[in-house]
């Protein structure tokens, strides 16, 4: 249950991304409701990591939560904002996830 919640908080932490990148185009009223969406979005997501990490160590839970975000991130700018995705990005991105799972196994 930890776990699922720990992935549920990354994936809040990606859709918050998301919608911040489109917040400079909110005007007027759904500038206002995009603030305080976004605001619960990160709120609700901290919750969730604060609940896993009831049950492992906060090192790890909050580089798995960070790695989480970092691939959604870059994802969302490649496929949104057509960001270059070069082989590079893709081998620093492998390394995040081989540290975090290696984080995971300790």
């Amino acid at each position: 249950m930890h776990n699922l919640a720990l992935l549920i908080s990354g994936l809040l932490e990606i859709f918050g991304v998301y919608l911040n990148s489109r917040f400079s185009k909110f005007t007027g009223y759904k500038k206002f409701i995009g603030f305080w969406v976004i605001m619960l979005n990160f709120g609700i997501s901290l919750l969730f990591l604060r609940y896993a990490m009831k049950a492992m160590p906060m090192s790890v839970a909050y580089a798995i939560w960070t790695g989480i975000g970092v691939l959604g991130a870059v994802f969302i700018g490649v496929i949104f904002d057509d960001e270059k995705f070069s082989l590079k990005k893709s081998i620093y991105l492998g390394l995040i996830v081989i540290s975090v799972i290696m984080l995971k196994i300790l």
